[in-house]
């Protein structure tokens, strides 16, 4: 009895982790799609509404976006310290976002890009800096599908079998 509970604690336990790295791949691909819609809007806002970056921010804080405790981290730092650039303060949380999300450096480059334009440039110059950033995102979303699509089955699948390769050698 004692057996069989261990054998399936450890293949569910294995299955369980190929399962949770296989839906890395699905969340990276989740986030950068939302990161899209979130430029689409910041390029929406400073087109249109001729609003400041901080004010954008402080909206995205308020959004239902994955990226939004980055949003929120980013407007309280604005909101702290008024003296540092909005640049400044975007890539030092974009450095941070690298370790909690699942993000490659390639879209973390992309995001740390784009807060190079914030506050420095004019309305056509942050126009096309974003512009540039979701060219770039689609090329990241493409790759993170590829991804998906080529690593999630085979994570999952290494799980399981892992499980069974470790039941077979221990009993």
């Amino acid at each position: 009895m004692f057996k069989i509970l261990a054998c399936a604690a450890i293949l569910f336990s294995s299955t369980a982790l190929g399962f949770l790295k296989a839906a890395d791949f699905e969340k990276r691909e989740k986030i950068l799609k939302h990161l899209k819609s979130d430029l689409d809007f910041i390029q929406n806002e400073i087109t249109f509404m001729l609003t400041p970056i901080d004010e954008i921010i402080g909206k995205l804080s308020h959004s239902d976006s994955e990226l939004k405790i980055f949003y929120k981290s980013v407007y309280e730092k604005i909101l702290q310290n008024t003296d540092v650039p909005v640049s400044q303060i975007w890539l030092g949380e974009t450095m941070k976002l690298a370790k909690v999300l699942p993000l490659t450096k390639s879209d973390t480059d992309v995001l740390s890009l784009l807060g190079q334009s914030f506050g420095k440039s004019d309305v056509d110059g942050q126009i096309s800096a974003i512009k540039t950033a979701f060219q770039s995102l689609n090329i990241q979303l493409d790759s993170a599908v590829s991804d998906k699509n080529k690593n999630s089955r085979l994570f999952k699948s290494l799980g399981f079998y892992a499980g069974i390769l470790i039941i077979v050698m221990f009993f």
